[in-house]
């Protein structure tokens, strides 16, 4: 379980689980829709009706 702290429209890892590294950890930073960790973030935004960060890519705009 990788531990990550989510701050407005931003998220930190601030924990890897050394048994389940990370595959991309830019990739994860630059496209949020592209793991739970950032959907998650996406999500709280929007529930909150707040706006989504530049680097969210169109199909998750979209959706």
């Amino acid at each position: 379980m990788h531990l990550v702290r989510y701050k407005t429209d931003r998220m930190r890892i601030v924990d890897v689980d050394p048994d389940f590294p990370l595959a991309d950890e830019r990739r994860l930073y630059g496209e949020l829709d592209a793991s739970a960790m950032g959907r998650l973030l996406v999500a709280e935004l929007l529930e909150a009706g707040k706006p989504l960060p530049a680097r969210l890519s169109a199909a998750a705009r979209s959706a």
